[in-house]
């Protein structure tokens, strides 16, 4: 006879019946999108009937997506970690006393990978700079501004929604592996959608981003320093160097105007050098760092484990 016949499976949510185990990672992150996705279309929808005089407005777009999406990640974060969760708000990836010193060092982290991916093409050849952006009428430091705000609402989106919304809630149950496995997954699928998206450029994102921002997350549990980290990869890339972001269009407007040529599998192509083997390596070498660290530092969770019932005494 057992004192126990039902007792659970220990994870790192704590001790869960079998049904959380499998269902909680399942359900967790579609509500989380579900929260997020209601600001977004409640505002920016209706948004898209103002008159044409208010839209056309410089930064409008940028300025109002940015403020929506900042009421996504407040909304989504607070029912699923706070009133599901039941953690505090420091306990969030929200908050965090050391906000500023970790998104600087995702800054300098995502411009140097990409900087170096850059610099790796240009010295075989593959990247030649043919002009500069001021040498035309445009307003550079409106240009920089504009494309920052569009880029800093597009990197904390994203990892909001792959990270905190995706990685933690499925971690939570199944632990990191199968966590980093499967958000890495759909965060290189997700970019299917753009217009010059390849099969090839999205597992590439699989492998190298996701990866290396998985890994960078499981260091904090916070958004600062993969969202940093995200936002100067998309901004050195395009803005700055003039090259394809994710296969999003055809063509890329950027401080520096180059010409890109050479072997597909090297330089990413129509994807943009993201889907390159140059930014796989470089990024990915980034990534198995950062893994590493996280090891170290204990921030690797196990996945569940059955807990034997104990034996009662007998009768």
């Amino acid at each position: 006879m057992t004192a126990n016949p039902n007792p659970g499976y220990l994870t790192p949510a704590g001790n869960s019946p079998l049904w959380k185990v499998i269902l909680f990672p399942v359900l967790l992150p579609v509500l989380f999108i579900l929260v997020y996705s209601i600001p977004v279309y409640a505002i920016l929808v209706p948004a898209s009937y103002l008159p044409e005089s208010v839209k056309s407005l410089q930064g409008f777009r940028p300025g109002m997506e940015l403020f929506v999406h900042l009421l996504s990640v407040t909304a989504s974060v607070f029912i699923c970690f706070v009133l599901i969760g039941k953690k505090t708000w420091k306990e969030t990836p929200l908050l965090d006393p050391r906000w500023l010193p970790e998104l600087g060092k995702g800054l300098l982290w995502g411009a140097a990978i990409m900087s170096l991916t850059v610099g790796v093409l240009a010295s075989a050849g593959y990247y030649r700079i043919t002009g500069f952006l001021w040498e035309t009428d445009t307003a550079v430091l409106s240009f920089l501004i504009i494309n920052l705000i569009s880029l800093t609402s597009v990197a904390l989106s994203e990892e909001v929604l792959f990270r905190a919304g995706l990685f933690q809630q499925i971690e939570s149950y199944w632990g990191s592996y199968p966590a980093l496995i499967i958000s890495s997954l759909f965060f290189g699928l997700a970019h299917l959608g753009n217009p010059e998206s390849t099969l090839f450029g999205s597992l590439a994102i699989s492998l190298e981003a996701g990866l290396l921002l998985g890994a960078a997350y499981m260091l904090t549990r916070k958004i600062w320093l993969v969202t940093g980290l995200h936002l100067t990869w998309n901004f050195f890339q395009g803005p700055v160097f003039g090259c394809i972001i994710s296969g999003s269009s055809s063509t890329q407007t950027g401080l520096i105007r180059p010409e890109i040529s050479g072997p597909d599998l090297l330089t990413g192509g129509g994807f943009g050098p993201e889907g390159g083997l140059v930014a796989v390596i470089l990024a990915t070498s980034a990534g198995i760092y950062f893994l590493i660290r996280a090891h170290q530092t204990g921030n690797v969770l196990p996945g569940p484990v059955k807990i034997r019932p104990e034996s009662a005494p007998e009768a």
